[in-house]
């Protein structure tokens, strides 16, 4: 209690330094107790000594932790993550704890951060491992599937990729990043009908976006698949004729609206000529879609 009251005085004055010296004799007495610890790590912070404040803090978070009080040592982890952000083991054991506590979103939450961040470290193998857990604890969270894939992909593992993009695709047939992985997927296990069949739905999804650029990588995936795709290759040859980079931003403003408008007397135009175009070019299925949109 005297050790107590001479620290209380100092830290009342001050003197910060002298302070931090009697809390630790007492713990040198009895580590078990909670407050000085707490006081401790508090003014660790408030003296800029972040790595001995967060040493303080997880101390702390063990011995609330040992008595089941996880609400309490949650409450030291999120301290610590507050001052160092960007320590990783910290944010996992945190999880750990939110799952122990029932906080599974939040939990999930910290492990896609952690994971995040050692993909950012280069640390892929781990990386990965912690995308597979937030995954295990919520199947909905597509983003962790994903993440995982193309982990695996950078790793040559493409049929584990495809694994893990199988539930991304079920719940989403028209997702550009699942479809653009699968394609990648599909190429490095040689199976170019399949990434074919991938690549040609991702080459409508761009023409119905409006995304130029994108529509010309794809075609030229197709290509290289099969050098003769002659159909890719007459609209790739022909890409200014077939949708000319004026029409880019128009056709992605269309895209984006929800509500359906007449089109005008230009638009018409330019259907008429996309039209001709897909005739050229044997793509009759467009031609068709194209020629219902000038008669709506």
């Amino acid at each position: 209690a005297a050790y107590k009251q001479v620290a209380s005085h100092y830290e009342d004055d001050g003197f910060h330094l002298k302070a931090v010296a009697v809390y630790k004799q007492v713990l040198k007495i009895d580590n078990s107790l909670k407050p000085i610890h707490q006081k401790l790590a508090e003014l660790y912070a408030e003296l800029g000594l972040i790595s001995d404040a967060c040493v303080q803090y997880e101390q702390l978070a063990l011995i609330h932790e040992a008595a089941q009080d996880y609400e309490e040592s949650i409450e030291c982890l999120n301290k610590i993550l507050e001052i160092d952000p960007a320590n990783v083991p910290v944010r996992l054991k945190l999880a750990e704890l939110m799952v122990q506590a029932m906080q599974v979103t939040h939990a999930t939450a910290h492990f896609m951060k952690a994971a995040e961040k050692l993909q950012e470290q280069g640390k892929l193998e781990d990386a990965n491992k912690v995308f597979e857990r937030a995954y295990d604890l919520n199947p909905e969270n597509l983003n962790a599937a994903l993440a995982s894939a193309e982990i695996y992909l950078q790793q040559g593992e493409a049929k584990r990729a495809l694994a893990k993009l199988q539930p991304c695709f079920d719940k989403n047939t028209k997702d550009i990043k699942t479809l653009s992985l699968m394609g990648e997927s599909f190429s490095a296990l040689k199976a170019n009908r399949k990434a074919t069949l991938v690549y040609e739905a991702l080459a409508h999804i761009h023409r119905d976006t409006g995304d130029r650029n994108q529509y010309i990588q794809t075609l030229e995936k197709l290509i290289e698949l099969d050098p003769e795709n002659t159909q890719a290759q007459n609209v790739l040859t022909n890409i200014d004729r077939y949708w000319p980079k004026s029409a880019s931003s128009t056709k992605r403003k269309q895209a984006k609206s929800s509500s359906p408008e007449q089109p005008s007397e230009e638009t018409i135009t330019t259907l008429f000529d996309e039209i001709a175009v897909f005739q050229e070019f044997g793509l009759h299925d467009k031609s068709v879609e194209y020629l219902k949109k000038v008669l709506s």
